[in-house]
């Protein structure tokens, strides 16, 4: 076979490998795994997270900033599925953020305005504050919705003294395992070499077939055209020389 087109053909496999890449990723045979096995994972680690709050978190405070709850949120923060950790008083005051876009001082009824049709989605009357707070800060944790893939959302409501809610406490944990096991790594690289491959064979083709066609020094230059413009350059490359021929 002759080496352009040996080259050809590594080039159009390259692109295959790469293309095999990302439909497998975006089909979820890359990080992702099974539907179900995903609900599974969640459930799981939505118990474990509930469970952690219920251990962590102090039974009452005497309000959202005391010392007790501050220094249970540092606590919380710090295992291994949590990622995000918000206090919040209750007339809606975010007091404290550890991670996440909120910001101390905001307030849950802004941050949450967008979503106001699914909080308000039952029957009129039937919505009391605490429980209209408890939707308002979870539909908070989830307003970056790129990452509602991966994470999960739980909120603890905080009883004070008197038995009113002192307190609300949100979370954003890790819903799934993100981390590539030994396959996804190598998918990764099978598609990443065959891009490799795709891109620099097109060029070295160009340079064989212009050499071939008796373009002389006038091949690199098409073989460098190639390499920056890609199939558009081939395309165009082609097209002068049929026009030549």
């Amino acid at each position: 076979m002759p080496k352009r087109n040996v080259v050809l053909v590594v080039a159009v496999s390259g692109l295959a490998a790469f293309l095999c890449m990302m439909v497998g990723f975006s089909v979820g045979l890359g990080f992702n795994r099974a539907g179900a096995g995903i609900i599974s994972e969640e459930m799981a680690r939505r118990q474990s997270v509930g469970e952690l709050m219920d251990a962590i978190l102090p039974a009452e405070v005497e309000s959202a900033d005391s010392q007790e709850l501050v220094e249970a949120v540092e606590r919380l923060r710090e295992e291994e599925l949590i990622v995000w950790v918000w206090v919040v008083d209750p007339n809606g005051d975010i007091l404290l953020t550890r991670n996440g876009p909120a910001q101390t001082g905001e307030n849950i009824y802004y941050l949450s305005k967008y979503e106001e049709d699914l909080i308000f989605a039952v029957e009129p009357g039937r919505l009391d504050p605490v429980t209209e707070l408890e939707l308002r800060l979870a539909m908070a944790l989830r307003r970056e919705g790129e990452h509602n893939d991966i994470y999960g959302h739980m909120v603890r409501v905080l009883p004070g003294p008197d038995g009113e809610a002192a307190a609300f406490v949100g979370v954003t944990f890790e819903a799934v395992d993100t981390t590539p096991g030994v396959s996804d790594i190598l998918f990764l690289i099978l598609g990443s070499v065959g891009f490799a491959l795709y891109w620099l064979g097109l060029p070295l083709w160009t340079v064989i077939d212009a050499r071939a066609g008796g373009l002389g020094r006038s091949a690199w230059l098409w073989g460098m055209f190639v390499l920056v413009a890609n199939a558009a350059g081939l395309l165009a490359y082609l097209l002068v020389r049929h026009r030549s021929l």
